[in-house]
């Protein structure tokens, strides 16, 4: 942190913003329909043009569907940034149909350092170090509402082929319209040493809550310890 520059903070004393750290700007906004049939295929969502920079995006999407019934259930495992340092063109994930039929979700992908948008006024905050954009009003912002990575076991499944489930260890509850980070649904590495196979965990969103599943095979080894956060935040402009 600085000896000099700005900070600002919230009425909570949470800091907002300062000399050295950028807020998530959304870029990029599209959809994608995940049919009831699905059942584990790649599915490929390609921003409506690539992201040129060398940051990789942070993929948001909302929890309730803009199309299908309202009760369905986003299932989604081994999400990946596709592209690369400078054309960042969309993100994938394996996809899991429900009984609710078709869904169609919104999503969002946002950078913490974006390029200076065409705004003609408002407000634009540079990094004095390498002229790095970290806030500007051109753009809107992701506002946080919600994060955590303390879980608990809520069923596990032992034998050759091991299964677990973990729900948030914390009370909370968000807007229903709200959006999840989807960068956080990769394999952890911690706690899963001399297992045969690791299957990335799937994400789960139902009823304003999130649970991750992830199924083992191997005899040996530790019972994994699932560290991953849950994010959930909402653009400014659909406050």
């Amino acid at each position: 942190m600085s000896s000099y520059g700005v900070r600002i903070r919230g009425s909570s004393n949470q800091l907002i913003l300062d000399e050295q750290n950028g807020v998530l700007h959304v870029v990029r906004r599209g959809t994608f329909s995940i049919d009831s049939g699905a059942t584990g295929g790649r599915m490929f969502v390609g921003f409506a043009q690539p992201i040129q920079t060398q940051e990789k995006p942070h993929v948001f999407a909302q929890i309730r569907p803009f199309a299908g019934p309202s009760g369905a259930v986003l299932l989604a495992y081994d999400v990946r940034i596709e592209g690369g340092p400078g054309n960042w063109t969309g993100f994938s994930f394996s996809a899991l149909g429900n009984a609710f039929g078709i869904t169609s979700w919104r999503y969002i992908a946002s950078l913490s350092n974006p390029p200076a948008s065409s705004a003609r006024y408002g407000m634009r905050l540079r990094r004095q170090a390498d002229g790095q954009v970290l806030f500007d009003t051109g753009y809107p912002c992701m506002r946080y509402l919600f994060a955590t990575r303390a879980w608990s076991v809520s069923n596990r499944r032992e034998g050759t082929t091991r299964y677990w489930a973990w729900d948030t260890a914390v009370a909370y509850s968000v807007r229903a319209d709200a959006y999840v980070m989807l960068n956080t649904i990769v394999t952890p590495t911690d706690g899963i040493a001399g297992f045969d196979m690791v299957y990335v965990p799937a994400l789960y969103v139902y009823q304003n809550r999130a649970r991750f599943t992830m199924q083992i095979t191997g005899e040996n080894g530790s019972n994994p310890n699932y560290i991953q956060p849950v994010i959930y935040a909402m653009p400014t402009d659909e406050w």
